[in-house]
């Protein structure tokens, strides 16, 4: 979640698939190009839950569905929130 916020595609690569990966990316390129920042802070894991594993050869690879209380503010070049709340805690 921070790694995706502050942009950090290397980090997310080795946690991703390659869709997932995709998308995070594309997402991020599209806040550089528009000069936007993501800041997200957790507040809590109000659940995780495994809804999927299998085995690759010797690769393991687990689907986790967390539900998260977060606070989740975007923010323009010039620091102005065009998108969320600094103040709510939203469940996602």
């Amino acid at each position: 979640m921070q790694a995706y916020a502050r942009g950090e595609t290397k980090t997310l690569r080795a946690l991703l698939n390659d869709e997932v990966f995709e998308r995070f990316s594309a997402a991020i390129q599209e806040r550089g190009k528009s000069g936007e920042t993501l800041e997200t802070t957790l507040i809590g894991i109000k659940s995780a839950e495994i809804t999927g594993a299998r085995m690759d050869n010797r690769n393991a690879f687990v689907t986790v569905s967390f539900l998260t209380e977060q606070v989740n503010v975007t923010r323009n070049k010039e620091g102005q929130v065009t998108d969320g709340d600094p103040n709510r805690v939203t469940e996602v």
